[in-house]
């Protein structure tokens, strides 16, 4: 069971299993990989004097006003964006730009889009972008605004697929789709093996474990006593 934020706000989903137990989501899990690129970029631009938090949360909201763009267009609503600014908003709609026109292209077909689930299984939830049909295979996409595709997002795709798999929905192929910001950037779609993504299963779930020990872990450890 996955409780959504109210319309509108930006406050991520929770999510519960069915005897009310709130769990972790793939985000948190994945964020628990140790990623030396990012280190090594973050060292990069503050040396050219950017704030990497700053950075990180304008990027942030570029892909959450892109993602907004996106569900809103399936809805057949106006976007919620007025807790972006106007510098997102510009950037994000070069975004949205690009995955109309890759839509236009593949021609998928609609299964999921923007859709939470929980695994009882494993016990963490997660909401994938979406779920499509190109020609006769079923693909999950999830769609990205940053700079480059890596492979470490492999992880987050094969969380979502188990997720899909444990709740009904047949799985043939996931990919990223990467969407640029700026008018000199195209789309690129990047599918990732299903071995490799098996592999990456095995990683989140000793991620999701250290997160559970972490959790045991957070209760006092010891107590102090006299004599």
């Amino acid at each position: 069971m996955a409780k959504k934020p109210l319309e509108g706000t930006q406050a991520h989903t929770r999510y519960y299993l069915k005897n009310g137990t709130l769990i972790p989501g793939v985000t948190t899990i994945c964020k628990r990989l140790p990623k030396d690129f990012l280190i090594k970029w973050a060292n990069r631009i503050g040396l050219e004097g950017t704030e990497y938090d700053k950075y990180m949360d304008m990027t942030s909201n570029i892909g959450s006003a892109t993602h907004e763009m996106v569900s809103a267009h399936f809805s057949k609503r106006a976007p919620d964006l007025k807790h972006y600014t106007e510098y997102q908003i510009e950037f994000a709609k070069q975004a949205f730009e690009k995955f109309i026109k890759w839509f236009d292209v593949a021609k998928p077909e609609i299964i999921l889009t923007e859709t939470p689930f929980v695994s009882e299984k494993f016990e963490y939830g997660g909401t994938l972008d979406m779920l499509v049909k190109i020609g006769s295979q079923n693909w999950l996409i999830d769609v990205k605004t940053g700079d480059s595709i890596y492979p470490e997002m492999g992880m987050q795709l094969s969380a979502l697929r188990t997720l899909l798999e444990e709740n009904g929905y047949k799985v043939d192929e996931c990919a990223i789709l990467r969407l640029g910001r700026d008018e000199k950037e195209d789309y690129e779609l990047a599918r990732f093996s299903q071995k490799k993504l098996d592999i990456w299963m095995d990683r989140f779930l000793c991620l999701r474990d250290d997160y559970k020990l972490e959790k045991d872990l957070s209760s006092p450890a010891f107590e102090i006593v006299k004599g």
